[in-house]
C-alpha cells in the first residue's frame, strides 16, 4: 500500500481485515471513481475541459499520463476482472529534486534519495494532504512544490493566467 500523506492513525489487524461486502464496496467505489476519472479525461477541445487542454500544456500529463490501466482478467483480491481506470501516473520513477524524500539505503548518492514513483492523481479529491509527505493541503501548492524533473512544468502553471491556473485545478481536483 502506498500512503501519500501519513495517515491519520494506524489501522488494527481486524480493521485491516476486509470481509465480502467490504470487497463489494471498494469494487463499487472503484467503479465510480473510474467513471468520474473518465469524465475528467474528457475531450481537450471542449470548454469545459480547458483544464484537461492546460494540463497537458504544461507538462503535468508527461508523468501523470491519461494512460488506461486495466485489473488482471482474475483478480485475487475481489476486485473487478478486465477493468479499465486512469490513475494519471505513469508509475516510474522520476528525480523530484527538494520534493524527493531523501530516503535511500546506506551509500546511496543523494541524486538516487530524490527519486519517486509518480504519485497517481485518481482519488485526490479525497484528500486533505496531499504529495508523499502531506506538506500541500491544495492542489495549487502541491504543483508548486514540484521540482527536479518537474520543475519546467511547475513553472509553466506559476505562468498561467489566475483563470487558467483555476481550471488545472479544478481538472484535477475532479479526480
Amino acid at each position: 500500500m502506498t500512503f501519500l500523506a501519513p495517515p491519520e492513525r494506524l489501522l488494527s489487524d481486524r480493521e485491516l481485515q476486509a470481509s465480502p461486502s467490504d470487497t463489494q464496496t471498494a469494487s463499487a467505489d472503484i467503479q465510480t471513481a473510474s467513471a468520474d476519472v473518465q469524465s475528467a479525461r474528457g475531450d481537450r477541445n471542449n470548454t469545459r475541459n480547458s483544464g484537461a487542454r492546460l494540463f497537458d500544456d504544461v507538462g503535468c500529463g508527461d508523468c501523470h499520463t491519461r494512460r488506461t490501466f486495466r485489473t488482471p482478467a482474475t483478480p485475487h483480491n475481489g476486485v473487478p476482472g478486465n477493468f479499465s481506470f486512469f490513475p494519471f501516473s505513469d508509475f516510474l520513477l522520476h528525480n523530484m529534486g527538494a520534493l524527493g524524500d531523501q530516503i535511500g539505503n546506506p551509500g546511496d548518492s543523494e541524486a538516487n534519495t530524490r527519486l519517486m514513483r509518480t504519485a497517481p492523481l485518481w482519488g485526490i479529491r479525497f484528500r486533505t494532504r496531499l504529495l508523499h509527505d502531506g506538506r500541500a493541503t491544495t492542489v495549487e501548492q502541491a504543483v508548486q512544490a514540484h521540482s527536479g524533473q518537474a520543475a519546467g512544468s511547475a513553472r509553466q502553471f506559476a505562468r498561467l493566467s489566475a483563470q487558467d491556473r483555476q481550471r488545472v485545478v479544478e481538472f484535477i481536483s475532479r479526480m
